[in-house]
């Protein structure tokens, strides 16, 4: 799932929205055989994104969660890659 979040990310610096676009525009995104390793439930997809998250830091890809009004909202930035 982190290969094909960031490829679906290479082209935006910045993307907000629900769990559920967000996973619905990753699934829209993939192919087939990548589908296959995106969980389908928006809270597995979430808490997967959650796991990644420290991961996608480091490649330059910044995943906030946000509470609102709305409900959770995710903010994705891009940022400084971080050097090892």
């Amino acid at each position: 799932m982190a290969s094909t979040l960031i490829e679906w990310f290479e082209s935006k610096e910045e993307w907000e929205g629900t769990v559920t676009e967000l996973k619905n525009q990753i699934l829209n995104f993939a192919d087939k055989e990548r589908k296959a390793e995106i969980p389908k439930a928006s809270n597995k997809f979430s808490e997967r994104l959650v796991r990644l998250s420290s991961f996608l830091r480091k490649v330059g890809i910044d995943v906030r969660r946000k509470r609102t009004k709305r409900g959770s909202i995710i903010a994705i930035t891009t940022i400084e890659k971080i050097e090892q």
